[in-house]
């Protein structure tokens, strides 16, 4: 009976130490996998397209940090869109120079932390020599997945104002009656 108890004893213990080797390990993975969800990445994509609205395949598009002066480059695909991943947050400048194309540049390009910043780049005929040069600001629209990039912080004191603007549009309409 005794040789029974210690046997048992030793598959018990020997179960309770693969759950907690099991356990820990779960937990490992599990914060692994929180650490590398964290990023401080963004991402630029879009599509090149000629005056007429073809796309252009296989353009050279780079994407320089204006802080670092780190290059990225990529190029669009067969069907003209194109997409630069990972890049630290910061400001960029675009370019895409194309045979046959002035050249493209977009300058004060900011990308932000977790953002998608979608810059269609549409080409125009001429030398390579030539260039156009962009220095608007991206829309803050993001049409990858419909999030704005901004909030509204005043939404409160802007309906406060709504309603004192129309308790008095309509005090001044009953009064003429």
């Amino acid at each position: 009976m005794r040789r029974f108890q210690n046997e048992s004893m030793k598959i018990g213990g020997t179960a309770s130490s693969m759950i907690r080797f099991l356990s820990t390990a779960s937990c490992c993975l599990f914060l692994t996998v929180a650490a590398f969800a964290q990023s401080d990445r963004g991402t630029i994509t879009g599509a090149v397209a000629d005056p007429a609205g073809a796309v252009v395949a296989n353009a050279p598009i780079q994407a320089r940090n204006v802080a670092t002066g780190a290059l990225y480059e990529g190029a669009s695909s067969s069907m003209g869109n194109y997409t630069l991943a990972e890049l630290p947050a910061g400001t960029y400048e675009i370019s895409v120079a194309v045979q046959g194309f002035k050249e493209y540049v977009r300058q004060g390009l900011t990308i932000q932390v977790a953002q998608v910043a979608r810059i269609d780049i549409p080409l125009e005929v001429g030398a390579t020599s030539d260039s156009v040069t962009i220095t608007a600001e991206a829309p803050l629209l993001n049409t990858e997945n419909g999030e704005l990039s901004h909030s509204q912080p005043r939404l409160r004191q802007d309906r406060k104002w709504r309603r004192r603007w129309c308790r008095g549009l309509f005090a001044n309409t009953s009064a003429k009656r």
